[in-house]
């Protein structure tokens, strides 16, 4: 894999997912993908490496991702659906036999499965009627379901564009904590937890929490910055007002809009 520019150091790296699909006769293909926070939507790491942003594929702490100019947005990015789906996503096609999966397979809480050009069509879901017997209790069960396509659930899906709301509702609607993620040409491309979910929101909700920033690294909320020293207000470049406190850390002086900072729930 090709290296070309170097990414801004403290830009984080684009996680590396993977994609199985077991297809008829149990044969397995897999694909890399990322979620590009720049296009909204899930690539091929083939594709990552012909763009001009692209500066290299590295191992992390965190596992595999590509380095680009575009992982500095990720954390914008993490509005959509897309951007947290786990690290891998076993997909089976319809006419797949179900003997095909394994034991640890058997005991995911949910199977996307795809048709010939990987679009979603359904789903097979741990515990429901049609789902193929778990690994314990396979051996009690005489005789099971030979193909994907009699173990067919109709699980709704979220689309990788979705805000984190959506995503949630959608996922409240199914009833289940994991949901497939799809393109918006119906393509599997991952799968959401609501794990995942509910951490992506309480970020969101801490972050527009925050008021400033200080180069000494002290946060305030709106709360806690009505609560420091008022040093005055000024008139802006624009004509709006704007108000002075001190860090409480390092005693400079902040500047924030009036309008901003008088905006407290």
């Amino acid at each position: 894999m090709s290296s070309r520019s170097t990414p801004p150091p403290s830009a984080p790296a684009l996680p590396i997912r993977t994609r199985c699909v077991i297809g008829a006769g149990g044969a397995r293909s897999i694909s890399l993908l990322v979620f590009c926070p720049r296009r909204a939507e899930t690539l091929d790491v083939s594709v990552c490496e012909r763009c001009p942003r692209f500066a290299r594929v590295a191992t992390h702490d965190e596992g595999p991702g590509v380095e680009c100019a575009a992982a500095a947005d990720q954390t914008s990015a993490e509005l959509h659906a897309g951007a947290l789906a786990r690290s891998a996503v076993l997909c089976v096609r319809r006419d797949a036999p179900l003997d095909a999966l394994d034991d640890d397979e058997r005991e995911l809480r949910v199977i996307p499965v795809v048709d010939d050009s990987d679009r979603y069509v359904g789903a097979v879901v741990r515990g429901h009627p049609s789902a193929p017997p778990s690994s314990q209790s396979r051996a009690r069960v005489p005789a099971y379901l030979p193909t994907v396509e009699d173990g067919l659930d109709h699980l709704l899906p979220v689309d990788e564009r979705d805000g984190i709301v959506t995503a949630a509702t959608k996922m409240a609607s199914s009833r289940e904590r994991s949901v497939p993620v799809v393109n918006q040409k119906h393509v599997v491309v991952g799968l959401l937890d609501d794990v995942a979910l509910l951490a992506s929101i309480a970020r969101a909700r801490r972050a527009s929490e925050i008021m400033k920033r200080c180069a000494c690294g002290a946060i305030y909320t709106r709360v806690q910055w009505r609560h420091l020293a008022l040093v005055g207000r000024m008139e802006g470049a624009h004509g709006d007002t704007l108000e002075l406190r001190n860090c409480t850390a390092c005693h400079s002086t902040l500047v924030v809009p009036s309008i901003e900072a008088s905006n407290v729930a």
